[in-house]
């Protein structure tokens, strides 16, 4: 197959190409990688400084190849810095010592669930049967998590461990300074513009801006900013992508799926789809991206215990014990229909059962989650109809002792439900925040990028992270993304480094 797209790419026949490629697959054809004057060499280009970035260029770097990681923002990190850093993984010295069962095959049963099955199989399995080989290889490198493994939604068994300090920087930090060690090469505002394959198809390189300044107030920076100046790098071995999700670009978003466009991001600023277009535009083949996930303040398994309520009506709209992204579209559809973000309701004895303490202190900490002496008091500051709501809360209570919910259906056993019945009370509003996209650019196993045009691997360009798509299908779990990232960012390093250099 390498020899009839050699073929194919030699022959110049545009007429061909434009019947399957866009005008930018076109336009990428320009530059011609013989009469390039390359501006820098390294043997492995990564882009992106995240987690999957850190990881590949460590594996890298440490298999004695000269190693850059680029970076488009001004800091280190992307996305990972600011997460939770939540890491899930399977069969662990940690589950053996407290007594957890687990296998690889429950693990991934796990993901297809929640990924309604659309995950492609062999990501998920190389996921999940080296999740724990990930983990330790974080902890070799200096990443610090809490001793006692964390319970966490959408798993069946408890193997979640968490950052020391609940911060991806935990993590970041020691790769970066391992990294530094391994005389690994890190380079800020640089954005890259083109992938350049040569005559056969294979990646030799990219055309870059340097010192470029990325704009925050822009609703499209990858389109409109020029800044900065055009380099050429080549890669001896190979290009790895680590360079984040979309979720920040909201022009990107209003393209995929304009219905969400009220709702904000919890992810860093640079989180736009430049990357995700460059390498479309060197004919890889994109999945999933109308995926995305949401999250909330408050820990999504604790919505369940008190009641959402409509801020224009008063009363309640939907089942609080739904699936995260049911509950999600519920919550979106009516701010859509031009109600605030709901309200959710709870007194001091709901609150009391609620599960994900470190999210819910800090929204009690930082006043997003007011105390109320009265239900009249709270419907005052969230301006509900005060007999509406009193009135939402009496049906409540009536349906719990009789255990059923007569509006919506609540399973009142399974959420293990309490009334809401004396003060204080505490509210706060719920609005769902973009947080991962699970859709990217789609790979096989060893990380390669699939082309668009023969479903073949495009030689030379790697992609892990949250950069590629398939491994999380309708929805990602909490914890399986710094597990992707480690899993498949050192698959990346390892595959780039082992190709054989041009």
């Amino acid at each position: 197959m390498l020899n009839s797209r050699r073929t194919f790419l030699k022959s110049g026949v545009l007429g061909a190409v434009a019947a399957v490629a866009s005008p930018a697959v076109l336009a990428q054809k320009s530059v011609d990688s013989d009469k390039i004057n390359w501006d820098k060499t390294f043997d492995v280009i990564v882009v992106g400084s995240g987690l999957a970035g850190f990881v590949a260029g460590v594996t890298a770097a440490e298999k004695g190849k000269n190693t850059i990681i680029l970076e488009k923002m001004g800091t280190l990190g992307g996305s990972s810095v600011i997460s939770g850093g939540t890491f899930a993984a399977c069969n662990t010295k940690a589950q053996a010592e407290q007594g957890y069962k687990d296998s690889v095959e429950q693990f991934k049963k796990d993901v297809f669930k929640a990924g309604a099955r659309l995950n492609v199989p062999e990501l998920v399995d190389a996921m999940c049967r080296n999740s724990n080989d990930a983990y330790e290889f974080l902890l070799a490198r200096g990443a610090q998590f809490q001793p006692t493994l964390r319970k966490v939604a959408g798993h069946s068994v408890i193997r979640c461990f968490q950052p020391l300090h609940n911060m991806g920087l935990n993590v970041i930090q020691p790769l970066y300074r391992h990294y530094m060690k391994q005389n690994g090469v890190l380079q800020l505002r640089t954005k890259v513009d083109e992938i350049i394959r040569n005559s056969d198809g294979r990646v030799v390189g990219l055309k870059v801006r340097e010192a470029y300044l990325f704009d925050p107030e822009s609703k499209a920076d990858d389109r409109l900013n020029n800044s900065g100046v055009i380099k050429y790098y080549k890669a001896n071995n190979g290009v790895i992508f680590a360079s984040g999700g979309f979720s920040r670009d909201f022009e990107f978003r209003q393209r995929e799926f304009p219905q969400y466009n009220k709702v904000p991001s919890t992810v860093q600023l640079g989180a736009t789809a430049g990357a995700l277009k460059t390498m479309m535009a060197a004919g890889a083949r994109s999945i999933h991206l109308a995926h995305v996930r949401f999250a909330i303040s408050i820990g999504f398994e604790d919505i369940e215990k008190g009641i959402l309520v409509d801020q224009k009506t008063g009363k309640r709209f939907t089942n609080e014990g739904a699936d995260r992204m049911g509950l999600s579209y519920k919550i979106i559809d009516l701010v859509n229909a031009g109600s605030e973000w709901p309200a959710l309701v709870y007194d001091e004895a709901g609150l009391a059962t609620l599960y994900d303490r470190d999210k819910l202190n800090i929204i009690l900490n930082n006043g997003e989650m007011p105390k109320f002496d009265t239900l009249e008091a709270l419907a005052e500051y969230f301006k509900l109809p005060k007999e509406q709501l009193l009135a939402t809360v009496k049906r409540y209570n009536e349906d719990l002792a009789a255990g059923k919910d007569s509006e919506f259906g609540k399973n009142f056993t399974k959420t293990k439900s309490v009334p809401i019945l004396k003060g204080p009370f505490y509210a706060c509003p719920v609005y769902p925040k973009f947080n991962y996209s699970q859709g990217g650019i789609a790979i096989n196993a060893k990380t390669q990028a699939i082309s668009a045009i023969d479903n073949e691997i495009i030689p030379g360009l790697f992609v892990c992270g949250e950069a590629s798509g398939g491994v999380h299908g309708a929805v990602r779990v909490t914890g399986c993304s710094t597990v992707e990232c480690t899993v498949f960012g050192r698959i990346a390093g390892e595959q780039a480094a082992a190709m054989k250099a041009i």
